[in-house]
């Protein structure tokens, strides 16, 4: 009988992650925010403030534009704009557990616009995935965090 019990404990725990893995998480990890202004606008307010805060924008890219090149349908208004803030990128990629991370690096924010007319920025959540890193990359992570907040704060 007592293992039937556990059985059943450790079936509905296992169907309990699996329904927040799937449900809950995806929306946990990328935040999608409405912007107050049009899609030129965005792009320039979120690289200025990245500039303005110390950071690097390695490069914009324009998917709309690529795709229209390689012959696929437009899909609207997306631009991806990488971000980097050297000094974090140091500090994670000093240690073999942060080279790690690379595929991640460097931080990317994602400008589009949506058929219901406004302009969205969709960004990791970083300090999520930093409390999920642990150590040594959730130090520079959850600097990186706050740093994020500060750049995207006109979108509160």
């Amino acid at each position: 009988m007592r293992f039937i019990k556990v059985f059943l404990y450790i079936t509905v725990g296992a169907i309990g992650f699996a329904l927040f893995t799937y449900l809950i998480a995806p929306k946990a990890m990328i935040e999608e925010r409405v912007s107050p202004y049009n899609f030129d606008k965005t792009v320039e307010t979120i690289v200025e403030n990245v500039k303005q805060a110390g950071w690097e924008v390695p490069k914009i890219y324009d998917f709309q534009q690529s795709l229209l090149q390689h012959e696929q349908t437009d899909v609207g208004r997306i631009n991806v704009i990488e971000i980097c803030y050297p000094i974090y990128a140091a500090q994670i990629l000093t240690t073999d557990t942060g080279k790690s991370i690379t595929p991640m690096m460097p931080c990317a924010v994602g400008v589009y616009e949506k058929n219901d007319g406004h302009t969205y920025v969709a960004s990791m959540n970083v300090g999520l995935m930093a409390k999920l890193f642990g150590d040594p990359i959730a130090g520079p992570m959850g600097q990186v965090a706050a740093e994020d907040e500060k750049v995207m704060a006109f979108l509160n």
